[in-house]
Parts: structure tokens; sequence; C-alpha cells
């Protein structure tokens, strides 16, 4: 019995039982990551996009990606780049960008 009509193959039936399509075990299974903190990279990535490709300064990067706090914003950003913001924007055309 086809439990979601029109989806591929392996989602035909529910994949994690009583849990629904897209439970966070589903989810962390397809992508490798738990959702939330594939979300969390996700918004660093971008930020690091938009710190790269614009002037606007690393307070306002923080907040548009939801940060309150530009000391825990940079804090993250280090801890995932290994280079804080400010010295990444500053340095960006010795870069590589990937």
């Amino acid at each position: 019995m086809n439990n979601f009509p029109g989806l591929p193959g392996r989602y035909s039936s529910p994949p994690c039982r009583g849990r629904g399509l897209l439970s966070e075990c589903c989810i962390k299974k397809e992508i490798g990551v738990p959702p939330v903190q594939y979300l969390k990279d996700h918004r660093l990535q971008q930020a690091r996009i938009l710190l790269k490709t614009s002037e606007i300064t690393v307070y306002e990067v923080a907040e548009e990606f939801g940060y309150s706090n530009v000391d825990s914003f940079s804090r993250v950003f280090k801890n995932k780049f290994g280079v804080s913001p400010t010295n990444f924007q500053k340095n960006k055309q010795n870069l590589i960008f990937y």
C-alpha cells in the first residue's frame, strides 16, 4: 500500500513509523546531520557569502541571520570556518571561496 502517492521509491511508505515523513531521524539519515544543525550550517554559509560579496558590517550580517549578539555570531563563525568574520571580510580577496 502506497501511503504517500506520488513520492518516489523509498518515500512510498512511512520511513519512520509513527513519526511522519519529515521526522528528525529521517532527515538526519538523509543528510547526515540533524535538521537544526543543517539549518545553522546553511545560515553560516549564506552569511559567509554575504560577507564576501558585500560591504555591510559584521554586525549587520549577524543581525540578518538571526544573531542578536555579534560576539555570539563571531564565535560560531570562527568555530565553523577557522577565521573571524571580521578577518574574513578584511581579507576576502585573498581567500579561496568554496
